[in-house]
Order: structure tokens, then sequence, then C-alpha cells
């Protein structure tokens, strides 16, 4: 592939991608691709239990979660920061990668890193960012579902010096203004809210439209 990368970001201005780097490839994860909606299973009784829990909600919330996230593949966001480090300058980068991404990615890693390393990475895992001008955060995805927490930890730690690479091939710098934009973006995300809402109004209006044409005596 090996396409140009936007660099000239959505959110804020182009980011500053200068000195010793750390890339962190991120998995994706979500929920309906994988274990699903937790689900209680009692014998007899789970219909009854399904629509207590709002089991059925939860998985379309899940599965359109997924669908509209459109996650990268593994390939692809390798790809992506191999097409970074020929835009970069950096002086040296090395690379942290989820190991959901598979044990052997570490194998499949394009070349110009330094230290490549594969670890757990859990919502709160800690980021070495007092060795690093600047990290980039790599989502399979265009908002980075469920990467809150790391983004927190890499701010607090490396204010003004993270970056996020997306699963659109776009850059920005993950500043304040950028993390409130994809807080709400993620709440839509995370809750199909408009969808949810559109379903709840085309009720009434479908049966108000189709009683003023029945009205008018069409069919």
């Amino acid at each position: 592939m090996n396409q140009p990368l936007e660099l000239a970001a959505r959110f804020n201005g182009p980011p500053r991608l200068v000195g010793n780097a750390l890339v962190v490839l991120c998995g994706y994860r979500g929920g309906a691709t994988r274990k699903g909606p937790w689900r209680l299973d009692v014998p007899r009784l789970g219909r009854v239990v399904d629509i207590l829990t709002l089991f059925g909600l939860r998985q379309f919330v899940a599965t359109y979660r997924d669908h509209y996230a459109n996650p990268r593949s593994r390939e692809y966001q390798l790809d992506m920061i191999q097409s970074l480090l020929g835009q970069a300058h950096f002086s040296t980068c090395d690379l942290l990668i989820d190991a959901s991404l598979g044990g052997d990615v570490e194998t499949v890693t394009p070349p110009g890193f330094g230290r490549v390393s594969v670890a757990k990475l859990a919502h709160r895992a800690s980021i070495p960012a007092d060795r690093y001008d600047t990290i980039i955060l790599t989502y399979p995805d265009a908002i980075g579902l469920s990467w809150t927490a790391m983004e927190k930890q890499a701010l607090t730690a490396a204010l003004e010096r993270v970056v996020v690479l997306n699963g659109r091939r776009r850059l920005f710098t993950l500043d304040n203004n950028a993390r409130r934009k994809l807080r709400w973006r993620r709440f839509l995300a995370n809750t199909r809210l408009v969808q949810l809402l559109a379903g709840v109004v085309a009720f009434p209006v479908g049966a108000v439209l189709a009683t003023v044409d029945g009205m008018r005596g069409r069919t």
C-alpha cells in the first residue's frame, strides 16, 4: 500500500514528528466480534433474563459499534507505520505492540525500528513516556475505541507529545480539544444513541404518515 498519510490533522495543526519516538500498535477491543456482550445462563428462564438484562439491546449496540468501527487488519496497521517512518524525522523509533495482535507480529514488523517489544496492553498499561520525545498511538479504527485510559496515562507523562495515527491513515496531536471530540464520538459509538432515537421516532412518524395517506385515499 504505502499510501501517503494525511498530515493535515482534522482537530489541530500538523503533529510534531521529531526526536526519539515510541510507536504503540494497539489492537481492537470491540465486543461483538469477540466474546460479545455478557449474558446470564439461567435454565428455563433464559428469555426472561435476556429481556430483564437488555441483552438484545446490548447485542445490537455491540454489533453496530463494531460494524461502523471497521477495524483495520494487523497488516494494514503495519503498513501505516511503515508510511509513518517514511515521512517522519525521528532520531530513533521503538515499537510497542499489543499482544492481542498475535504473538508473531514481532517477526513481520517492517524495518526501521530500534527496540521492538510485545506486551499485553491493558486499559491502564504503563507507557515509558519519559524516555521519548514523541509517542504515537496507532489505532485500528477511526476513534480508538476503549483506549481512553491509555491516552490519559500517556498525556499525563508526556503532555503535548502524544500523537494519534488512526485507521483512516490520519495523524493528529492528542490535545485537550482532540480528546473532547473523541470522547463525544466514542460515546455515540458505544451507545448508538442516534440510531436508537431514530428508531423510536420512526414508529410514531410512520403511523402519522400512514394515517394521513389513508385519509387521502392513498394505498
